[in-house]
């Protein structure tokens, strides 16, 4: 599965046993709980664009920079969730299944070793996976099978499909 537009979520996107198509197999929980600027963050991977660094532990005091070598750890060490600092993330993500299920949660402000929820209006908007240029896609689902999905983030693509001259063009939704 591939997520191809310009979509904010301000619920959760549920993955799972889908070898459909574009959007198939795909449910935006309704009801999903309101935003709580006292929610700590539990025991996961923690990602920073601004302060982070891949040669980092993933820990609150040292972020990885990149969602992908986070996932990595995320599979190695059976955690669930991938917490994401504000900022916007300029990577092709593929989302692999795992038996724990994996969350990428944007929405969160890191100062220091210390992560906060951000409730603010447009918060949503503030933690972006954004397709790099070569790259079409931002997100793929990978086979998933176990609960998993995003939330609270931003997922764009570049604006319109390329069309080379004498070869195939490419659309985007």
């Amino acid at each position: 599965m591939e997520l191809l537009s310009r979509m904010p979520f301000t619920a959760v996107l549920l993955l799972g046993g889908c070898s459909c198509g574009l959007f198939g197999g795909y449910r935006v929980t309704p009801g999903a709980p309101a935003c709580d600027p006292a929610v700590q963050p539990l025991d996961g991977v923690f990602v920073s664009d601004a302060s982070g660094s891949d040669t980092g532990s993933g820990t609150t005091l040292s972020p990885f920079r990149t969602i992908g070598v986070a996932i990595n750890l995320a599979i190695a060490s059976s955690r669930s969730v991938v917490y994401l600092d504000e900022g916007t993330y300029n990577e092709a993500v593929t989302l692999p299944d795992t038996p724990t299920g994996l969350y990428l949660e944007g929405g969160w402000v890191a100062t220091g070793a210390s992560w906060a929820r951000d409730c603010t209006a447009g918060a949503i908007g503030r933690t972006v996976i954004a397709a790099p240029a070569t790259a079409s896609v931002a997100v793929t689902a990978d086979g998933v099978r176990h609960a998993s999905g995003l939330r609270s983030l931003t997922v764009t693509t570049k604006a319109r499909g390329e069309s080379l001259a004498d070869g195939s063009g490419e659309s985007l939704t």
